[in-house]
């Protein structure tokens, strides 16, 4: 069983979800399409007013990827290194790279 983290430890946590969906918006923001590994494009990223970094997919819907509560194992329960891994196979591209199909 995975046990509560310290506040200091819940802090750098919630740090680095934030800093990933400030990424992933970033990328969007200049013009990137973001994909995460299974190809569902993500279309927003972000930390909510309650602290939450929720990550909003097109077919997925919105994803809450760290809830702001040391108590649950939504990011919190898990060290920097393993919730990372979770973006593992995530993508982005640009638009002006994509190669219009000619038939």
């Amino acid at each position: 069983m995975k046990k509560f983290p310290s506040a200091a430890q819940f802090a750098v946590r919630h740090a680095n979800a934030v800093r990933i969906a400030a990424k992933v918006s970033g990328l969007i923001a200049a013009g990137y399409r973001v994909f995460d590994e299974l190809g569902d494009r993500v279309l927003d990223a972000g930390k909510r007013a309650d602290g939450d970094v929720v990550f909003t997919l097109e077919d997925s819907g919105n994803v809450a990827m760290f809830i702001n509560d040391p108590t649950l194992d939504n990011g919190a329960l898990d060290g920097v290194k393993q919730f990372n891994k979770f973006f593992e196979g995530w993508s982005f591209i640009h638009p002006k790279d994509v190669k219009a199909l000619k038939v």
